[in-house]
């Protein structure tokens, strides 16, 4: 039988992992906004105010995303949002592309 101290520790460490298991829930959810670039679809996740700068299995975060697939409405949603457009990713060590208009 479960002292109450284990059973505290216990649900605090289950709560923890369903906290985590949400976050990258929504960050994964954003990528695959970020994948299709859908504006309304993008604008409902953000909504949820998602983690902007999680990477994906490839080290991209959703701004990355956008940018490579050139959509641009995306983009603007993104950095609206906060995203950072100073963000590396884990194939090409460098900052995001500095033609990114500083109004975005």
């Amino acid at each position: 039988m479960m002292d109450s101290v284990s059973f505290v520790f216990y649900s605090h460490v289950a709560i923890v992992g369903l906290l985590v298991s949400l976050a990258f829930a929504q960050a994964g959810e954003l990528h695959q906004a970020a994948r299709v670039c859908e504006p309304d679809r993008m604008r409902q996740v953000l909504s949820r105010h998602p983690s902007l700068n999680e990477t994906d299995e490839n080290g991209m975060t959703p701004l990355h995303i956008v940018i490579d697939s050139r959509q641009t409405a995306c983009v603007g949603l993104l950095l609206e949002a906060g995203a950072d457009r100073t963000a590396r990713d884990r194939t090409e060590p460098q900052q995001l592309p500095p033609c990114l208009p500083a109004e975005l």
